[in-house]
């Protein structure tokens, strides 16, 4: 299971969840889970995107 504040914290202030959720048990960890890959997928895809956009040279 991940670790750290970041983990469950992350995710609020894009909009995923809002910080009550973690607390009334609304949100389990396969959620979290399953939100931080979707965040990861995310930054992939902008990362790759501003590569491919760079001039070559």
């Amino acid at each position: 299971m991940p670790e750290g504040e970041e983990f469950y914290l992350a995710p609020i202030p894009l909009g995923y969840y809002r910080y009550p959720d973690l607390l009334n048990g609304s949100l389990q960890i396969e959620h979290l889970v399953e939100i931080n890959e979707a965040m990861s997928y995310e930054a992939e895809n902008r990362r790759r995107l501003q590569e491919a956009q760079r001039p070559n040279g």
